[in-house]
């Protein structure tokens, strides 16, 4: 059953059950060339739960995978006291899915669906470093975790998580960094819980707040 498509102009977010998420016990690869900047460009990923099931994106994932990231994203900017943000303008959406294609399409940057009952609840985008400070071949970067509203605390987040750990080890990459928005309270404490820890970089953001970038280091082996 394809996702739904979710539209937060049409009453906000469709309510979903509620559920436990277990944890990762498979993951599976098909194809792990290594990418232009020496970081895995994974062509298939499968990862299971009892109730949560990761896979690669597609093309065909572009509308619901836009319309869950404006839903989040409209969530954690309200949390966070913007409102003068439109990101579920008709302007602000198209640029949103195409930057989603692109991503979907790239050859080095990994896109992940996070599904229950054939649902999209949440969605992961990781690749090589952004910034040019970072060494590619030891250093992997979370570009994007999105939960839908509804189901915050259910544990999708952290499945989605440890696919990117995972995808860091794969690599073997023993640094992660991400950026999260200053206002975002939720999320940094999010990442902190999984180790993240802030290393002092900081640039503008949306609503006159920094975005913090935040490190993550793995031990080897571990």
């Amino acid at each position: 059953m394809d996702p739904p498509v979710l539209r937060p102009d049409r009453g906000g977010p469709p309510p979903l059950r509620r559920l436990t998420a277990g944890h990762v016990h498979s993951v599976q690869t098909a194809g792990h060339p290594k990418g232009n900047h020496g970081s895995p460009a994974v062509r298939q990923l499968i990862v299971k739960t009892p109730q949560t099931s990761l896979r690669t994106a597609n093309l065909d994932d572009a509308d619901s995978i836009t319309d869950l990231h404006t839903l989040a994203r409209t969530a954690y900017y309200q949390a966070g006291g913007l409102r003068d943000v439109e990101p579920a303008s008709r302007d602000a959406r198209s640029r949103r899915r195409q930057s989603w294609l692109r991503a979907i399409q790239s050859g080095d940057r990994t896109v992940l669906c996070a599904e229950r009952e054939g649902e999209l609840v949440g969605i992961l985008s990781m690749g090589p470093p952004h910034e040019a400070e970072f060494d590619a071949t030891t250093a992997g970067q979370l570009y994007q975790i999105h939960v839908h509203p509804s189901i915050w605390g259910q544990g999708i987040g952290s499945c989605l998580h440890a696919a990117f750990v995972q995808f860091l080890r794969d690599a073997s990459l023993v640094t992660g960094v991400l950026e999260a928005w200053e206002r975002n309270s939720r999320a940094q404490a999010f990442y902190a819980r999984h180790g993240w820890k802030p290393d002092g970089h900081r640039r503008p953001g949306p609503g006159k707040r920094n975005y913090v970038r935040m490190r993550l280091t793995l031990i080897p082996g571990v």
